[in-house]
C-alpha cells in the first residue's frame, strides 16, 4: 500500500535559498473550497493543515477537502522568493514599467516598512470611510505605524495579504515562475497589518496552477490497515525534507536593507476578505462569480507576469552525477 505524508506545519524550518523545497509525492494537503466549482482548477489556491483549513470553512457552501500530490512539487521558500523579487525590482529600478510591480512590492514588503506604510495609505485612500473595509484597513495602518521605529537601519516591509491586491500578485507569480516553481511555501509569519488575526499569518502553501501541478482531490482519507504495524500516513517536518534533499542550507540571520523606489503607484480599487474567510478564498469566490473588477485585475497580473518572465532567466540546476563506476583509489599502472 502507498505511504502518505502530512506536513508538520508549525515546526519552524530554516530558509532555503538557491533551490526549491521538494514536497514528496503522496503528500496530503487541506483546503476549503466552493462546492459549486471544481475543487482543482488552473487558478491559484492555498493549502494548509486540516486545522487551519477547517477554520476557514464557515458556511455550508464550502467543503473541507483533502488533496494529494501525485508527483514531487517544487516550491520556493517564501523568504527566498522575496530575495528574488527584490533583486528583480532593484536591477530594473529605472525600467519605465517598474510601477507595474507596485502590488507585488506591497504584498511582500519588498521595501522599507516606512515606504510600505505610505504605499498602503495610497493604495486604500479611496475607500469609503464608513465602510467596514476602511475601518479594518485604518486599524491595520495604525498598527503598522505603531510598529514602525525609524532609525539608522530601516525596518523591512511585512507580508500584507489582502484579497484584491493579492489577486494581482498571485496572477503575476503564476506567470513569472511558470515551469520553474509549482508555488511557494511560507512559515507562520508575523505581520502587524493583520490585526484581526493577532498579527499572525498561518503557514501555507500557494499552488499557482493546481491542475498543471497534478494535484488530485481524495475521496477518502488513507486510514491505517488494522493488520499493519505501520501507519499509512506519516507526519514529516519541512526541515527534514530540506535536510534530505539539500547538502547546503544558508541560515538567514540578518536583514538586508533594500533600495526605496520613488514611483508613481497605480492601483485598482480594493475589496477585502469576507469575515472568517481566507483572503484567497474570497478571491476564488469572486472570480468564480465572474466579478468583472477582480477578473480584470487577475488577468492583468497574468499579463504583467508573462511580460516580466521574459526579462529574467530562471533555471533549476542539479550537480552532475557519475554515470560509470568509479574506483575509490588510483589504479597502479606498471611500467
Amino acid at each position: 500500500m502507498s505511504q502518505y505524508f502530512e506536513l508538520d506545519w508549525e515546526s519552524p524550518w530554516p530558509p532555503l535559498y538557491g533551490k526549491p523545497i521538494t514536497i514528496y509525492e503522496n503528500t496530503i494537503l487541506w483546503r476549503s473550497y466552493d462546492k459549486s466549482y471544481d475543487a482543482v482548477g488552473d487558478r491559484f489556491a492555498y493549502y494548509s493543515s486540516k486545522q487551519i483549513a477547517s477554520e476557514y470553512k464557515r458556511n455550508t457552501t464550502r467543503e473541507l477537502g483533502h488533496f494529494v500530490t501525485t508527483r514531487p512539487l517544487r516550491l520556493i521558500d517564501y523568504r527566498f522568493m522575496r530575495v528574488l523579487l527584490s533583486r528583480l525590482i532593484t536591477i530594473n529600478a529605472h525600467d519605465k514599467s517598474i510601477q507595474e510591480l507596485a502590488s507585488v512590492m506591497m504584498s511582500f514588503g519588498l521595501c522599507s516598512l516606512g515606504h510600505q506604510i505610505e504605499m498602503v495609505k495610497m493604495r486604500y485612500k479611496d475607500l469609503i470611510k464608513t465602510s467596514s473595509s476602511y475601518k479594518q484597513i485604518d486599524s491595520s495602518i495604525r498598527a503598522m505605524t505603531k510598529y514602525y521605529k525609524p532609525g539608522i537601519i530601516e525596518q523591512m516591509g511585512v507580508r500584507i495579504a489582502e484579497t484584491t491586491n493579492d489577486t494581482f500578485t498571485m496572477g503575476f507569480l503564476q506567470e513569472l515562475f511558470k515551469g520553474v516553481f509549482d508555488g511557494f511555501i511560507s512559515p507562520r509569519l508575523y505581520s502587524p497589518f493583520h490585526t484581526e488575526k493577532h498579527n499572525s499569518m498561518s503557514p501555507e502553501i500557494i499552488i499557482f496552477n493546481p491542475m498543471a501541478s497534478e494535484i488530485k482531490e481524495m475521496t477518502t482519507y488513507p486510514n491505517s490497515n488494522s493488520n499493519s504495524k505501520h501507519p499509512l500516513v506519516s507526519q514529516i517536518k519541512i526541515k527534514d525534507i530540506i535536510s534530505s534533499t539539500s547538502n547546503l542550507i544558508l541560515i538567514d540571520k540578518s536583514k538586508k536593507e533594500e533600495t526605496e523606489l520613488d514611483m508613481k503607484l497605480d492601483f485598482a480599487m480594493c475589496g477585502g476578505a469576507q469575515k472568517g474567510e481566507h483572503y484567497l478564498d474570497t478571491a476564488d469566490e469572486l472570480l468564480n462569480s465572474k466579478d468583472g473588477e477582480l477578473s480584470t485585475i487577475y488577468k492583468e497580473g497574468i499579463k504583467i507576469g508573462s511580460k516580466w518572465n521574459k526579462k529574467i532567466i530562471l533555471r533549476i540546476t542539479e550537480a552532475p552525477t557519475p554515470c560509470v563506476a568509479v574506483n575509490p583509489f588510483p589504479l597502479e599502472i606498471g611500467c
